[in-house]
């Protein structure tokens, strides 16, 4: 069974508003788990962490 996805709206956005609304989908799909989000995002939890911040 193939599990439903939800696109996102690219149009008229920055790459840093895409990454953002990327980053805080995933944080919330892992339940605000840092460490699984990072694993999700192909990224290190510190840096992760340093985008959430800015």
């Amino acid at each position: 069974m193939e599990s439903e996805r939800i696109g996102i709206d690219i149009t008229g956005k920055t790459l840093e508003e895409l990454e953002t609304e990327i980053i805080l989908r995933v944080l919330k799909e892992e339940k605000n788990n840092q460490s699984q989000a990072a694993k999700r995002l192909g990224i290190n939890r510190t840096t992760l962490w340093r985008k959430i911040k800015e």
